[in-house]
């Protein structure tokens, strides 16, 4: 298996459900499902995939990582990414690595660098629910 080519198409499958125009229950499966593929995949091969991730998040963060955080058209999709890279920072502590290249401090250190302002989509909602949910879990277990 190319895992670093399976966790690129996991990841533009995953973009590509949260920002279609529908955010229908099928988006939100098909969320669900990449992203239980890519954190099993991560928490595999972390060392492999994690410098990915963290290159691709880091460019381009709006388009790539808070897309999918504050997906406008679905709760369900926003929840689920949470979840994942949540379940990835509790789950893979790299001892061989740096403290600086774990997945709880570079996601930290994402989310801390790009709090929200006023993200209310077309019906006047907040998007941010599940930034700070991500946010305060990693805070906890700092």
């Amino acid at each position: 298996i190319e895992w670093s080519q399976l966790q690129q198409t996991l990841l533009e499958l995953i973009q590509n459900s949260a920002s279609a125009e529908s955010g229908s229950d099928e988006d939100s499966m098909v969320v669900e499902y990449a992203v239980g593929l890519w954190v099993a995949i991560v928490l595999y091969k972390p060392v492999e995939l994690l410098p990915t991730v963290y290159e691709v998040f880091s460019s381009s963060p709006d388009t790539t990582f808070f897309a999918v955080l504050q997906c406008k058209l679905s709760a369900d999709i926003r929840k689920e990414f949470a979840n994942g890279v949540y379940q990835i920072c509790a789950n893979c502590r790299l001892e061989d690595q740096p403290f600086e290249q774990w997945p709880h401090v570079f996601f930290l250190s994402l989310l801390r660098r790009n709090i929200p302002a006023d993200k209310r989509n077309e019906n006047n909602e907040l998007n941010c629910a599940e930034h700070f949910w991500l946010f305060s879990k990693l805070l906890d277990d700092a």
